[in-house]
């Protein structure tokens, strides 16, 4: 009669390495930043729109978006492995929710019964990443659109520029996601 036996513990740590490397497939640890752009620099930046605070706000967005990012640095321009250049295009205002705002016994009329409470801005910024000494861009030119949501307040350009500043943010984050993923 036979009996059963065991695996003894170096048995099941030697398993456990072939079953972690057959699994591991050359996933690899770390930032997925193209490995000769270590930093980045924000370049000139235009604005289409009457918000005259649109691309300063955008070139800080940006800046903390590359501070933000792993193995990416912030540089000047000149010192920089890579520069990005742009311009905020338009910054569009929507309605996205209405609310019933007042009981039908005290309007006049049914249209005055619902509001819109919920705006949603959206702002379109196009871009393009160049490496300096390069004729072609690193990145040709692209478009993104930020978006960012606002209540209905008594004083709208407050929660407007709030809304506005958060738009270029959500810009911001997915220009530099463009970078560190193009290649």
């Amino acid at each position: 009669m036979r009996t059963a036996q065991s695996w003894s513990p170096s048995a099941w740590a030697i398993a456990a390495g072939v079953l972690l490397a057959a699994a591991g497939c050359q996933y690899q640890w770390g930032p997925v930043a193209h490995p000769q752009i270590r930093s980045l620099g924000v370049g000139l930046l235009g604005n289409d729109t009457r918000e005259s605070s649109a691309s300063a706000t955008l070139r800080g967005k940006i800046a903390e978006a590359v501070s933000k990012e792993p193995g990416m640095t912030l540089a000047q321009p000149d010192q920089a492995d890579a520069v990005v250049e742009g311009r905020v295009v338009t910054i569009s205002q929507h309605q996205l929710a209405r609310a019933k705002l007042r009981s039908d016994a005290d309007v006049r009329d049914k249209a005055d019964v619902y509001q819109t409470s919920l705006y949603r801005l959206e702002v379109t910024v196009e871009y393009e990443v160049r490496i300096p000494g390069y004729a072609k861009p690193f990145i040709e030119r692209r478009q993104v659109i930020g978006q960012a949501d606002m209540g209905n307040w008594p004083d709208p350009q407050i929660p407007r520029a709030s809304a506005l500043s958060l738009a270029l943010a959500d810009a911001a984050t997915q220009i530099v996601a463009t970078v560190t993923e193009a290649w």
